[in-house]
């Protein structure tokens, strides 16, 4: 017994639960705060990506009206992380993602690099772009700059 629960101990360490995959399948979306990561619903492969754009480590957020996601410097990101535009060299690293019956889990110290800028045609925008001047709200949204 005492093997057993080490064993699941070892193999769990460094694995954070943060969000149900019932929550996840409703937002498509959820930003991680505590961890600077967001979550992004991809039916059984959730995909977690980190909030720090490939170029420069600007902060990126997600624009729903787009679908994007985008940094102040006009980077733009489809919702799985795609380069779609900007100075990147390309798309948005990715944080190792599992799921653990109905949780969603992320190893946040797991990152590997995005794809290529050529590795697939991103998603095109869904609607109209937040703007390089968005505001952030909700934490890790972008809402349209507003004079």
């Amino acid at each position: 017994m005492v093997v057993a629960l080490l064993a699941g101990y070892l193999r769990d360490r460094g694995w954070t639960h943060v969000a149900s995959r019932h929550v996840l399948r409703e937002r498509a979306v959820l930003y991680v705060a505590d961890l600077d990561v967001f979550l992004v619903e991809n039916g059984s492969d959730p995909l977690g990506l980190s909030a720090e754009s490939p170029h420069r480590g600007l902060r990126l957020l997600f624009c729903r009206s787009s679908g994007h996601f985008q940094d102040a410097s006009g980077g733009r990101f489809d919702r799985f992380g795609v380069y779609v535009r900007g100075s990147a060299s390309r798309g948005m690293d990715r944080v190792e993602t599992r799921l653990n019956g109905d949780l969603v889990d992320v190893m946040p110290t797991v990152v590997t690099n995005g794809p290529a800028r050529t590795s697939r045609s991103p998603v095109m925008a869904a609607g109209p772009d937040c703007g390089d001047d968005a505001l952030e709200s909700p934490a890790g949204f972008a809402s349209p700059h507003r004079s």
